[in-house]
C-alpha cells in the first residue's frame, strides 16, 4: 500500500512470494490515516493471479467497508487507487 501524495511513501510492504502457494486466509492489520488516497498492489510470482487452483478472492476493508476487492488471474501484478473514509463513515 502506497500513499498518493507528492512523498509517496510505502505503507507496507510484503514480499513477493511471503505466503505459500495455495494459502486459504491470511489477514494483515494496516494503519492508515483516514481520508487519504492510497493505491493498493497486489502481485503474483508465477503471473496467474489468484486463479490456480480455483478463483481466489482479495479484499481491503476499513471497518465494515469493503475498499478494494477483487481477484481471479489479474496476471503478474494490478494496482487499484482507493481512498479512505473518515472514522465516522467506516463503521457503518
Amino acid at each position: 500500500i502506497t500513499e498518493v501524495s507528492e512523498d509517496a511513501e510505502d505503507i507496507i510492504s510484503i514480499p513477493v512470494g511471503t505466503y505459500p502457494p495455495f494459502t486459504v486466509s491470511v489477514s494483515e492489520p494496516v494503519i492508515l490515516q483516514s481520508l487519504t488516497d492510497y493505491v493498493f498492489t497486489i502481485e503474483d510470482l508465477f503471473g496467474d493471479g489468484l486463479s490456480n487452483p480455483t478463483d481466489g478472492t482479495y479484499e481491503l476493508k476499513q471497518g465494515n467497508t469493503t475498499l478494494v476487492f477483487g481477484g481471479g488471474n489479474f496476471g503478474f501484478e494490478k494496482s487499484t487507487l482507493f481512498s479512505t473514509l473518515s472514522p465516522e463513515d467506516a463503521g457503518r
